[in-house]
C-alpha cells in the first residue's frame, strides 16, 4: 500500500491543521478512477499511521461512481478487542445492575448470555461496511458525495462521536468518526471531500464537527 503522505504535506498532528483555510488553499481532487494526485493526510482522532492490510476484494461502489479506492477490513487483533471490550462492558453493567455485588457470577446461564450478547455486539460491528472513492463515501447503503456536502455535523449518541452529512441530492449518511478512521485512507478520502464542501462549498456545519474533526473554517468567517 503506497504511504499517507499528500501532495499538499502532510497534516500527522491535529494541532498542525489550519484554523481557516481559503479556497485557493484547498488540495486539489482527486481523479475517480486513479486516485491521483494522493489526498492529503487528515488530521486524526486515533494516531493510526499504517493503512489495512485488505485481504478482501473492494466492495462495489455506488452507481455511476468511480472504483473502490479505500475500505475498512477488521483483522482478528481488531476483532478479538471489540469481543473483549464488549464483554467487559456486560459485565461492568450486570455488576452494578446487581448493586455491586459478584453473586450472579456464579450462575452459568449468566456467563451465556454475557458471552453471547458480546458475540452479537462484535458480529453488528463486523458487518458494518464502510467505503470510499475519490469523491464518495458510503457507509452500508447508505452513501453521499464528498464534494457536494450542504450540511457536515457532528453529535454524539451514548459514547460515541457520529458524522451526520448530507449532500445537493438529499442523500445522507451517519457514521462514527472511529468507524470513519478505521481505515486512514477512508478517512483521508473523506476529510478531502468535507473540506472543499465546507471552504467552497459553504456547507453548513456545527462546533463540534471544527472540534472533533479538527476541520478549518473558510477564511471569511475570520475577518467578518
Amino acid at each position: 500500500m503506497a504511504g499517507r503522505h499528500g501532495v499538499h504535506g502532510n497534516w500527522k498532528k491535529a494541532q498542525q491543521a489550519p484554523t481557516h483555510l481559503s479556497a485557493a488553499d484547498l488540495p486539489p481532487r482527486p481523479d475517480p478512477e486513479t486516485g491521483l494526485p494522493r489526498v492529503p493526510q487528515a488530521p486524526t482522532l486515533l494516531g493510526r499511521d499504517k493503512e489495512t492490510e485488505r485481504s478482501s476484494e473492494p466492495p462495489a461502489p455506488p452507481d455511476g461512481c468511480g472504483r473502490t479506492l479505500a475500505w475498512s477490513e477488521f483483522s482478528l487483533r481488531e476483532l478479538a478487542g471489540i469481543a473483549a471490550f464488549w464483554t467487559v462492558f456486560m459485565f461492568v453493567g450486570i455488576w452494578m445492575l446487581q448493586g455491586f455485588s459478584l453473586a450472579w457470577a456464579s450462575i452459568p446461564w449468566m456467563w451465556l448470555f454475557v458471552l453471547g450478547a458480546s458475540l452479537v455486539l462484535t458480529l453488528q460491528q463486523w458487518r458494518q461496511n464502510v467505503s470510499a472513492g475519490a469523491d464518495w463515501l458510503r457507509r452500508n447503503r447508505q452513501w453521499v458525495s464528498l464534494y457536494e456536502i450542504t450540511s457536515a455535523k457532528v453529535y454524539s449518541h451514548g459514547m460515541n462521536m457520529w458524522l451526520h452529512a448530507r449532500d445537493k441530492h438529499g442523500r445522507k449518511i451517519r457514521i462514527q468518526l472511529l468507524e470513519l478512521e478505521l481505515d486512514p485512507y477512508v478517512h483521508d478520502l473523506a476529510y478531502n471531500g468535507l473540506l472543499h464542501s465546507v471552504i467552497a462549498g459553504g456547507a453548513e456545519t456545527n462546533s463540534r464537527l471544527h472540534g472533533a474533526l479538527h476541520m478549518p473554517r473558510p477564511k471569511a468567517e475570520q475577518s467578518s
